[in-house]
Parts: structure tokens; sequence; C-alpha cells
């Protein structure tokens, strides 16, 4: 195909769209021309309400980006498109797919979240090479059990829909790393998650559980589990015997206690236990040497442990919001430290010791903490090690 046919073919396509031309789409990042073939075609964000069957001329299409337009179908003939690899049909008005998806046996990845689907559309499991599968933003109230079908899926994000129940996940999924059902109606496990070996990461955000089910420790090539904005009131052990875990989300629970099994957790890097309860930390997080991310902050904590001094790899730190009544010298030990935030507690002065951060980059503190007379020295050292700092009423 001479590049003179694919400009006139493109130019076809684009009739009746307005102002839009040639060249606008052909310089989009997204599309792509390569060995005088059309490889990526960028059709988003142009108000498109259908979409025309000249596509069809571009047997070559590996890539088509429908996303942000007003499209309420995808024609039958989009199967005639055998060789596309990932299809975008992000944030349009599509409330079914035509049977013809099957055809496109190559496809990889396919996102369809933000449309008006209703239930899952059962061509999906047909297309027995899709990797990855966003499906969020939908009124979808039910996951097929057929899913099993995908044994080639290593993503599944499902989120802010109305599903009240956990998909069925099946040893069959081997593939399978990564899962986000976030935002729906959820509240249990499946008896088959244990059956997920090669998952890595899990979100559960916004859901509705009060508890971490047992079968989550066979979890064990799990590195990122994330349980915001539940019901939690308390860790389960099976949870800390996870070894392989690097990031742990329990922001906005109500959770009141951390176990010491949390030192089991060495590969730990990030922790985010914001908003919660809790009232003091186990001595042994001094285990969690990985440590790069500690949130605390809105929690009933009246001490810090010294073995949180001894984290040297940490780079931030929120302690806000608590009970804390002092901060102790030994903070001087978190060298690698860049972002601190030690406002509203009950204590005013701050460790001398604090100008010994040379790394640290942001310091929030309290308007009182500001105006200590005994602070300002320490204040004057940061500034001139080029801190910012920054009161928090």
């Amino acid at each position: 195909m001479a590049a003179i046919t694919i400009e006139s073919q493109i130019q076809e396509l684009m009739k009746n769209l307005g102002d839009i031309s040639y060249d606008e789409v052909v310089n989009r990042r997204k599309t792509q021309i390569l060995l005088e073939e059309l490889i990526s075609l960028d059709l988003s964000h142009l108000n498109l309400s259908v979409l025309k069957k000249q596509i069809t001329n571009f047997q070559s299409l590996r890539k088509l980006d429908l996303k942000y337009n007003i499209l309420s179908e995808i024609p039958p003939f989009i199967g005639t498109l055998s060789q596309l690899r990932t299809l975008n049909m992000r944030n349009n008005h599509l409330t079914s797919l035509p049977a013809e998806i099957i055809n496109l046996t190559h496809l990889r990845k396919l996102d369809m979240r933000e449309n008006w689907f209703t239930e899952f559309p059962k061509q999906l499991l047909e297309l027995e090479h899709l990797q990855e599968l966003n499906i969020s933003n939908n009124c979808i109230k039910y996951v097929p059990p057929e899913l099993l079908k995908l044994q080639n899926l290593r993503s599944l994000i499902a989120k802010n829909m109305h599903l009240y129940q956990f998909p069925h996940f099946s040893s069959l999924l081997t593939k399978l790393q990564f899962i986000d059902l976030g935002g729906n109606l959820i509240s249990s496990f499946p008896e088959s998650l244990d059956s997920l070996k090669n998952l890595k990461i899990l979100i559960l955000q916004k859901c509705q559980f009060h508890s971490i089910a047992p079968q989550i420790c066979q979890l064990n090539k799990l590195q990122r589990l994330d349980f915001r904005s539940n019901h939690i009131k308390e860790i389960s052990n099976s949870l800390y015997s996870i070894l392989s875990l690097r990031r742990i989300d329990l922001i906005s629970n109500n959770i009141r206690k951390i176990s010491e099994e949390v030192g089991k957790l060495t590969k730990l890097e990030v922790l985010r236990l914001a908003d919660n309860k809790i009232e003091d930390l186990p001595p042994n997080v001094s285990t969690l040497t990985k440590l790069a991310q500690l949130e605390l902050h809105n929690n009933k904590l009246k001490s810090i442990p010294e073995g949180v001094f001894s984290l040297s790899n940490l780079r931030e730190l929120t302690l806000n919001n608590n009970h804390l009544e002092e901060i102790p010298e030994s903070i001087s030990q978190l060298i690698s430290l860049r972002f601190l935030d030690i406002s509203n507690n009950k204590f005013e002065k701050l460790p001398s010791s604090l100008s010994k951060l040379r790394n640290l980059k942001g310091l929030w503190i309290s308007e009182s903490m500001q105006n200590h007379p005994e602070n300002q020295s320490v204040i004057e050292k940061l500034g001139r090690n080029k801190c910012v700092i920054q009161t928090n009423s």
C-alpha cells in the first residue's frame, strides 16, 4: 500500500467529521505508519458517533483507540480487523458488543471502561489470547464463572461497578497477576481465591470487607495488597505470612492494633496505615529495613517505638494528627528521610537533632511549633539545608 493511498483512505475515513484533517490524525502520538502500513490509529476525543466502514481498509491495524467519543455501538465489521492487538473503547455510550468481535483472535488488550454496559459481554469469553481486560465504571453486577476460559489473562480491572460478589477464579488462570475490584459492594472472598498462585497485585479498596480472609495467605507471590476504605477492625495473622509483600495499604479502616507479626514482612517498602484507630506500634518494626514510606497520620498514637527511627531507608513519614507527646532525638537516624509531617500533635518543641536530617526536603509542623522560641534555631538550620517548612493549623 503506497503512502498516498494511506493518506487518501484516512481522508475518506475522516469525511463528515468537521474540521479534522489528515495531518491532525496522523500526527497524533498513538497513530503510527510503519513500512507503508497503518499500524496504529488514534481516533480518540473526536466526538465520533459512528465508526465508518472505511476503517476495514486498514487490515494491518494492530492498535485502535476510540476512547472519549459518543459511540453507541461497535459495528460488526470490527471483526474483519483480524490483526488488532489493542482496542480501546473507553468512555463511549456502548451497551453491547457485536458477535463478530470473537474474530479478533489476536486481541491482547481490551479497554471498555466508562460505558453503559449492564451485563458482562459473553463474547469476550471467546477471546482466548486476551491478556488485559478493563471493564470498570459500568453497571455490571456479575462476572460469569466462564471467565476461566481466558487462560492467558494477566490483568483484570473491574472497579467502580455494582458487583456484589467476588468473581469465581480457577487454577486454570495461572497467568493472572493483577486484580482490581475496588469500589464494588463485595464483602467476602471466594474459596477459589487461593488458586491464583501467581497473583502479584490485589486491589480491593472502597469495598465492604470487615475482615481479611485466611485463604489470602496462600497468595505467596503477592507483592501489593490494597484494602483502603473498608471496615476492617483487625488484621488477620494470615496476612503477615505473605512474606513476598512489598506494599500494604490499609488507610481508612477501623484498625486498633498492629501485631508483632508484622516484623516478618522484611520485603515491605510501603506501609500505609493512616486514618485508623491505632494506639501503638510493636517495637519490632525495626526489622522492616526496606521500608521507604510509612503513613501513620490520623490515628491515636501516643508514642513511636524506637524501632521506627532505625529505618535508615525511610524516605516519607507521616505522624500528623495523633496524640504524640514528643519526637525523640533519635529521629536523626533517619538519614534517608525526605518528607516528614509531625503537625497537630500534643508537643510543641522540636528535637534539636532534626536539623541533622540533610536529605529532608519537606517538613510539616503546627503553627504553635513554628512560633515556639526554642524551635527557631532548628527551623533556621533546616532552612539553610533548603528544607521547605510548611504549617498545618
